[in-house]
């Protein structure tokens, strides 16, 4: 069996065992194509009693829905480097002129010194 097929039994597997509706995204067989799929699972129960497990099973195309997914992930890495970045530049505009105001303040000082003892 293929890789679609081990998804598509564990998840009916998982169904029967739990009794919950069940999901699992899988992409086309052509990957050419760049569709995805998603494949949902429910357990029906029966009008009569017996032994029979009645399942149905809704395929839905997704494509667009994975696309914007993807692509907010990578905006959300992209908006996160960009904060991080800002945040070391706020850290070295402070630390430069914490630097600057202490070279400026010292010299001052000195002058404002001499002329206090000038005057």
């Amino acid at each position: 069996m293929g890789a679609f097929a081990n998804i598509l039994l564990e998840s009916i597997e998982k169904l029967l065992l739990t009794g919950e509706r069940q999901e699992c995204i899988y992409p086309d067989f052509n990957p050419e194509k760049k569709a995805w799929y998603s494949a949902k699972f429910q357990k029906i129960d029966p009008v009569s009693v017996g032994e029979k497990v009645w399942l149905i099973c809704v395929i839905e195309d997704v494509t667009t829905k994975k696309m914007m997914s993807d692509q907010l992930q990578h905006q959300t890495l992209e908006l996160i480097a960009a904060k991080n970045l800002a945040e070391q530049v706020a850290r070295k505009r402070t630390e430069i002129f914490s630097i600057m105001s202490h070279g400026i303040r010292t010299p001052l000082n000195g002058i404002i010194g001499i002329c206090n003892l000038l005057h």
